[in-house]
């Protein structure tokens, strides 16, 4: 059945320490694929309601600043599988992700590409100034690690743009306002400085 393959897949590739996020239709793949931004889009053809190039056009629409690659999957009877080639396959996708990860940081659906000066969130651009984007590519460099002011200002260098340990509080509440309901991904340690996270705190 459809579930029993999705499952087969999902417990394979976790055997190639991917991450897995698995949907049953394409309204549910399309919202959380521009949720959680993957790598990599595996689309299983006839067994959903939409054609699988339509929901790669809707893709493309949702995360506009991504360039995923897809892979189509055709039914059963349709091809025969290779194992060690699909193995192969996703190592090298995988592989080429890690070879760019240096440039590009994640922090749940917040993304900083380093070397295009981009930020997006959910697949939206953030439209930061510079000093805002080398705030935060600070402390998404370090997740969970609490960076003092001092340490802020030092990431931002010393030239003309350079800022002030006073200012570092409303740079970030600009950041903040421009994260929206995603602002808890900055979260303020009183009396030391910031720390960035990638998970909500829990309502109590």
């Amino acid at each position: 059945s459809e579930s029993t393959r999705r499952e087969q897949l999902r417990e394979e590739l976790k055997e190639l320490d991917c991450r897995v996020v698995a949907a049953s239709h394409a309204e549910e793949g399309v919202e959380q694929a521009a949720r959680v931004a993957p790598d990599v889009v595996l689309l299983e053809n006839g067994v959903s309601e939409h054609d699988p190039l339509e929901v790669c056009r809707r893709l493309r629409v949702e995360l506009p600043a991504a360039r995923l690659p897809y892979i189509m999957l055709l039914p059963p009877e349709s091809r025969r599988i290779d194992r060690a080639a699909w193995n192969d396959l996703v190592r090298a996708l995988v592989g080429s992700a890690q070879a760019n990860g240096d440039d590009v940081l994640q922090c749940g659906p917040l993304r900083i590409d380093t070397q295009r000066y981009r930020a997006t969130l959910g697949g939206d651009e953030l439209n930061l100034t510079l000093t805002e984007f080398r705030l935060l590519t600070q402390l998404m460099l370090d997740p969970g690690v609490v960076h003092t002011r001092a340490a802020l200002c030092e990431a931002c260098g010393r030239d003309s743009q350079a800022i002030q340990e006073r200012t570092v509080d409303v740079h970030i509440k600009s950041i903040r306002h421009k994260l929206g309901d995603h602002a808890y991904l900055v979260e303020t340690v009183r009396g030391v400085g910031y720390r960035c996270r990638d998970s909500q705190p829990a309502r109590l």
